[in-house]
């Protein structure tokens, strides 16, 4: 039930996330920003939405099975806060 509750909490943050990254690639687009670097913000957008989806599934699942996906889970909460780091850190 905590890793749901938990899951429950950020996955509105990353929804909110997506959405801002989505303003910054508009706004990329509007000011001319160099084409290779619009691709990998696109790509990180969809790295971010494959992300979000995938744990919105668990919420889907029963709390058993969360346990055993606990570790895949954590991967890719780090993963998504990795690639989220990374583009920060570009700027």
């Amino acid at each position: 039930k905590e890793a749901k509750h938990s899951l429950g909490d950020l996955l509105p943050l990353m929804k909110e996330d997506i959405k801002e990254f989505k303003k910054t690639i508009s706004e990329a687009k509007k000011s001319g920003t160099d084409s290779d670097q619009l691709k990998q913000m696109k790509q990180t957008l969809k790295r971010k939405s494959e992300i979000y989806d995938s744990l919105e599934h668990l919420l889907n699942v029963s709390p058993a099975a969360i346990r055993v996906r606990a570790r895949q889970v954590v991967t890719i909460v780090g993963e998504y806060k990795e690639i989220s780091t990374k583009y920060i850190a570009s700027l």
